[in-house]
């Protein structure tokens, strides 16, 4: 079943390995779903903070890695079996097909999670998520703020994320531009459009909707990755 899912993934492989495009790039493509809530962001578990955060003892953190490792290896074996298919979709949908994998793999296990996890840790590691994804080198907050659980969670309208989408484009040009070293480009600044990129998109929701969305993010937790690209 995970094969009919993992089919053309080897163009983002290469992408990087090779370096070719940055594993930040907002040149990705347009936001849209990251797939909050979608499945128990499971890889948060490696990290010690997030382990403290939950209170969780020795011998469960333990079972849940062992578990997390597991997922891992399931998804390594779907990227390898990627690279060999030959069939390939632009950058930001091989990205995005790479996160419904993962999904899928972690609803696999479900119940094993269910019995190690409590609805309410649970919780708090899909609002950890949710922080992270917020600034992390591959998503901001346009990304967060488009996807469908978020928007409605915050009862968001379509002028509101399509003026977000609008924001998020005007920076892509942008940075396309840099890349490109400002080739047929007589637009803002890229660096001046990502200093203030988070104000600018907080802006665009309501007073009520900031409060939601701070409530829905949880308490802070300040944690460091060693991976730069965690797995959605």
């Amino acid at each position: 079943m995970i094969t009919n899912h993992i089919r053309t993934l080897s163009l983002v492989v290469t992408f990087l390995w090779l370096g070719t495009i940055p594993v930040h790039a907002e040149v990705y493509g347009p936001t849209g779903d990251f797939g909050w809530r979608k499945s128990v962001p499971l890889h948060l578990i490696l990290n010690d903070e997030v382990v403290s955060d939950l209170g969780l003892n020795h011998d469960v953190a333990g079972e849940l890695k062992d578990l997390q490792r597991r997922v891992q290896g399931e998804f390594d074996e779907a990227l390898v079996q990627a690279r060999s298919s030959g069939n390939f979709l632009a950058p930001h949908r091989l990205l995005q097909k790479n996160a419904e994998v993962w999904h899928t793999i972690r609803n696999n296990y479900a119940e094993q999670i269910n019995s190690l996890l409590t609805s309410k840790q649970q919780m708090r590691l899909h609002q950890i998520h949710l922080q992270l994804e917020c600034g992390s080198r591959a998503t901001n907050e346009a990304d967060v703020l488009s996807d469908p659980s978020v928007a409605k969670e915050l009862e968001m309208i379509d002028a509101q994320r399509t003026e977000i989408a609008s924001i998020h484009s005007a920076i892509t040009r942008a940075e396309g531009a840099l890349v490109k070293r400002g080739k047929n480009y007589d637009g803002p600044n890229y660096l001046d459009l990502k200093d203030k990129r988070s104000e600018t998109i907080m802006k665009v929701l309501t007073a009520d909707q900031q409060a939601t969305f701070q409530k829905i993010k949880g308490a802070p937790l300040k944690i460091r990755l060693a991976n730069p690209l965690p797995s959605p």
